[in-house]
């Protein structure tokens, strides 16, 4: 495929991958049968998946990104979904979750391990199978970009990478003469979900007149970072070890700093000697915040906490296209208190279309197959 130049947006290169038969795509998803909720029959159309790299910006810099595309074989314009991935682990994982599940490394297949490419069998395989041309980000820091640190809950970096993965299949469907409806639906899940909140926040203040957001529908998302902030001066005292669920907190500290626009130095968060990511995740000493966070002087924690409001996507702005915010009361992952009706609230109070629906006693991973038969039955109002 001819390139271009390396600007903001731009398709670089397209490869197929594989061919699904419609026929193969819920024994390509064997977690159905262990899940509420019954999409056995979502499947319609064989799918092709595509590869592609585009261009992006990462810290002010011009870098290479990549993504996955599935294509229905179906007749007719088609209408087109961007799906966001929740957190992956920036390094393998031998139970998936892990820099080797990023979308455009999907192979077409059925597991080989459990979990693996979780996400992208879900909802690449049963969005395009049902109809819908699906694009879905791998963000920096996976596939082409995996030399890269990934912006954790970054937002703003996020949804601009986010924006970019929507031009690139734009240019992508012209160049296969693929017919795409104007707009775009969005949604994601975890990390993923604020990636979709923020994309639709971006393309509504900055891209007026050249993308339209239809419709979003973000699952278990954080959208009131508003949380983080006692955390930040709390963390330090906490003597209970925390085990694993310390990897997201730190990555965030992390993440905040790092990519600020004046970061401090990392010996002044952190006890453990840090120098990237790993340190923390992999090679951390220990799983007592006290013994990994140093505490924070007033000028630390204002840096950290301006970043906290910097990426908190429960105020400063109303969705004008529809915004269906999903989220199960019973998640301690993104816990539902203080999290989606303080966004729903906030939107709602200067007029912002959006509305909230929770599933009652269902945690973080198990609204998976409710949440995608309604969003497309939401969807569908709209087409």
């Amino acid at each position: 495929m001819e390139k271009h130049s390396l600007e903001r947006g731009n398709l670089l290169t397209s490869e197929f991958i594989a061919t699904i038969d419609k026929n193969n795509i819920n024994s390509y998803f064997p977690e159905r049968e262990m899940m509420e909720g019954n999409i056995d029959n979502l499947p319609k159309y064989n799918i092709d998946l595509y590869r592609i790299t585009y261009s992006s910006i990462y810290k002010n810099l011009p870098v290479v990104l990549s993504g996955l595309i599935v294509v229905p074989k179906k007749e007719g314009k088609l209408n087109h979904i961007q799906y966001h991935h929740g957190t992956l682990y920036p390094y393998a994982k031998e139970e998936g979750w892990g820099s080797l599940d990023a979308p455009s490394l999907y192979d077409g297949r059925g597991p080989k391990i459990p979990m693996a490419f979780y996400e992208t069998r879900l909802n690449a395989n049963y969005l395009g199978s049902y109809g819908y041309l699906v694009s879905l980000p791998d963000y920096a820091g996976y596939g082409v970009s995996q030399n890269l640190e990934h912006p954790y809950c970054i937002n703003s970096e996020l949804a601009e990478e986010s924006i970019d993965m929507i031009l690139a299949t734009r240019e992508f469907v012209k160049s296969k003469n693929i017919a795409v409806n104007d707009g775009v639906f969005l949604s994601g899940w975890s990390e993923g979900a604020s990636v979709a909140v923020a994309t639709q926040k971006l393309i509504e203040e900055n891209y007026k007149g050249r993308l339209k957001v239809l419709a979003n529908a973000p699952m278990s998302g954080y959208l009131n970072t508003e949380n983080m902030k006692p955390i930040l001066s709390q963390a330090p005292h906490i003597n209970e070890d925390l085990g694993g669920v310390l990897d997201f907190f730190a990555w965030v500290y992390y993440t905040y700093n790092k990519f600020s626009d004046n970061p401090m130095e990392l010996s002044e968060l952190f006890r453990i000697p840090v120098k990237n990511e790993l340190d923390f995740l992999i090679n951390r000493s220990s799983n007592i915040p006290a013994l990994v966070f140093k505490h924070l002087d007033e000028k630390a924690l204002k840096h950290l906490e301006a970043q906290v409001d910097k990426n908190n996507l429960a105020v400063g702005w109303k969705p004008i296209s529809p915004l269906i915010i999903y989220h199960g009361t019973a998640d301690k992952t993104v816990p539902y208190e203080n999290n989606p009706e303080v966004a729903l609230n906030n939107y709602q109070q200067y007029g912002g279309n959006a509305k909230l629906v929770k599933f009652e006693d269902h945690d973080h991973h198990s609204l998976g197959l409710l949440q995608l038969k309604d969003m497309i039955s939401e969807f569908e109002k709209i087409m």
